[in-house]
C-alpha cells in the first residue's frame, strides 16, 4: 500500500486468504485464469458486479485489472463505496423472515458477517445445494448422534422456546441423518485429507473422506469438529491440515462452520484456542461449545472426551442436564443462524 492509498478513506483493499487462487480476465467462471494470486497479496478493488460475488482488482501492472471472487479474501473499506461494473442486480441487506421470530443472541456463537455471505453467494453460482450441509468431524460428529434425529419428527422435541428452529429442520431436510463420509469416528485433520480412509463404496480412486462428501452432497454449509485425535499430530500439523481443509470448502463456496470441543485432550486447550483464533482471520462463523459446556455437570462428560448420552429432547429439564442435548441444540442454532444471515 502506497502512502497516498493509507490516507485515502475511500479505497477498498482486498487480500487473497486461501491458497491456489486465480485472477480471471472477467467475472465469470468460463474465463480464462490467467494471473495467480498469492496468499497475503493484497491490491486496489476498482469494481464489483451487481450481485457482489466478483471483485475487479488492479493488478500489479499499470492498467491491468483481474477479476476474483469476493469469498477468496478479506476485503478492508467500504465495498458499498466500490462502482459496479455491468448490471446493477444487488441483492440488499439481510432480514430475517416477518412470520419468523428470529432467535436471540447467542453468546456462544460469534458474528456472521460479510465473508460468510460471499462464500455462500459463490457456492451458488457455482451450483451448491442451498438446502444441504455436510459434517466433517470425529466421535462427536457421527451418525446416528449428531443432528441426526431432526430428520425424524418422532426423535425430537424442540419445546415452546426453540420452536423457531423447526425452520432449518425443513430447509436442511435429509442432511442431519446423512452418514458423512467425512464424519467417522477416530478421524482427525490428517484423515480428511488422506485418500485411503474415504469409503471406497462411495468415493472415486484418490478422494479424501473431504472431496468425496462435498462431491457427493455439493452442500451450501459445513459444521466442522475435529481436534480431538490430532493429539497424535506433530507440532504443527493440526494448523497446516486446518487451513488446508478450510480453504478446500471455501473454493467450493462452502461456508465452514467451525467448532470448539469440551474436552482438553491435549492439555492447554491450545486446540481451541486454534479453532477461535482461525475463525477470527478467515472471519467465518464460530460454535464455540465450549463454551456451552462450562455450566454442565462434569462439562457434559463421561469420561476424557465423550459427552453424557440424552436424546434430542429440549423441553426436558433433566435430559438438558446432559451434553448431547447441548450439543444437538447449539449445533442446529448455529445452522439456523449461519442460514439465516447468508441467504
Amino acid at each position: 500500500m502506497t502512502p497516498l492509498e493509507a490516507l485515502d478513506e475511500t479505497t477498498v483493499r482486498y487480500t487473497v486468504t486461501i491458497g491456489d487462487a486465480y485472477g480471471r480476465r472477467e467475472p465469470n467462471m468460463d474465463s480464462d485464469q490467467y494471473q495467480p494470486l498469492k496468499r497475503g497479496q493484497s491490491y486496489t478493488v476498482t469494481a464489483q458486479t451487481g450481485d457482489g460475488i466478483w471483485l475487479s482488482l488492479q493488478g500489479p501492472h499499470v492498467g491491468q485489472t483481474v477479476w476474483v471472487p469476493a469469498a477468496f479474501g478479506l476485503t478492508r473499506g467500504n465495498r458499498q463505496q466500490v462502482p459496479f461494473a455491468g448490471p446493477i442486480t444487488p441483492t440488499g441487506p439481510v432480514t430475517a423472515p416477518g412470520d419468523i421470530n428470529p432467535p436471540a443472541a447467542y453468546p456462544y456463537l460469534s458474528a456472521i458477517g460479510l465473508r460468510a455471505r460471499d462464500i455462500y453467494r459463490y457456492g451458488q453460482l457455482v451450483g451448491n445445494n442451498p438446502h444441504a450441509f455436510m459434517k466433517i468431524g470425529d466421535c462427536q460428529a457421527v451418525y446416528p448422534f449428531f443432528l441426526s434425529a431432526f430428520d425424524n419428527p418422532q426423535s425430537y422435541r424442540l419445546g415452546q422456546d426453540y420452536e423457531y428452529l423447526q425452520a432449518a429442520i425443513r430447509q436442511f431436510s435429509g442432511s442431519f441423518a446423512r452418514n458423512s463420509v467425512a464424519a467417522q469416528t477416530g478421524f482427525g485433520t490428517a484423515t480428511e485429507l488422506d485418500p485411503q480412509w474415504a469409503n471406497p463404496n462411495m468415493c472415486r480412486p484418490g478422494e479424501s473422506p473431504l472431496v468425496c462428501e462435498y462431491r457427493t452432497m455439493r452442500p451450501s454449509l459445513a459444521i466442522i469438529s475435529l481436534g480431538t485425535n490430532d493429539i497424535w499430530q506433530p507440532d504443527g500439523r493440526h494448523e497446516k491440515n486446518m487451513r488446508q481443509i478450510l480453504d478446500y470448502l471455501i473454493h467450493q463456496g462452502v461456508v465452514p462452520i467451525l467448532s470448539t470441543k469440551a474436552d482438553n485432550v491435549e492439555g492447554d486447550d491450545s486446540f481451541n484456542h486454534l479453532m477461535v483464533q482461525l475463525a477470527a482471520e478467515y472471519q467465518l462463523p464460530l460454535w464455540d461449545f465450549w463454551q456451552v459446556t462450562r455450566s454442565l455437570p462434569d462439562y457434559g462428560l463421561v469420561d476424557t472426551y465423550h459427552l453424557s448420552w440424552g436424546p434430542a429432547t429440549f423441553d426436558d429439564p433433566k435430559n438438558m442436564a446432559l451434553g448431547w442435548p447441548w450439543r444437538n441444540l447449539t449445533a442446529l442454532q448455529a445452522l439456523d443462524a449461519v442460514w439465516r444471515a447468508v441467504r
